[in-house]
């Protein structure tokens, strides 16, 4: 009879690291809040939209494992993985153009919320040419815009790691002075 040590180990440590997966986000998600000025219920409502895009890419994949095996599923996670790495993301393009992340936040200076001034703009260009974004949209552009804003330097500094990395060239890391 096979001995049941190997499988209850891998069990439980796939339960754990579920576990510490799942359960980091409550813990992590006051911090998230402040990062990003996004409403606690939005970040709720993405990491639960993320959970539920997982389960159903999970059936997908788990088809392709059954029916191929693990080395498609892996080129493909590669795949991805290196387009990544070259900063090809895939998605949508964004939708907030620089015009209009200035009237937002024109609008918010002013008092008003996310939810009265996104009704008010319209998507210039695109598949969606014509319709409103959405609130994720803007809370998605207005953290993008907070994260410019506060690191200036180190969007200047990967801008130009990155044109140096195009041209053949290997950035050095930038070490920290400490006193």
């Amino acid at each position: 009879m096979a001995s049941l040590g190997t499988p209850a180990r891998a069990l439980r440590h796939e339960i754990v690291s579920w576990g510490i997966v799942y359960y980091a986000f409550p813990v992590l998600n006051p911090q998230i809040t402040a990062a990003t000025g996004w409403p606690a219920g939005a970040t709720t409502a993405v990491f639960s939209l993320a959970l539920v895009i997982s389960a159903l890419a999970g059936i997908r994949v788990g088809r392709i494992l059954d029916r191929r095996g693990p080395r498609a599923v892996m080129t493909i996670g590669s795949g991805l993985d290196t387009a990544a790495d070259k900063g090809k993301h895939g998605g949508r393009p964004p939708v907030i153009t620089d015009d209009m992340l200035h009237t937002v936040l024109r609008r918010r200076a002013g008092g008003e919320s996310v939810e009265q001034i996104q009704p008010d703009l319209i998507i210039p260009t695109g598949k969606r040419k014509g319709q409103n974004p959405s609130v994720a949209s803007i809370y998605w552009a207005l953290a993008e815009h907070a994260k410019r804003e506060a690191y200036p330097e180190a969007i200047a500094a990967a801008h130009d790691d990155f044109a140096a990395m195009n041209n053949g060239a290997v950035p050095e890391p930038a070490l920290e002075q400490r006193p």
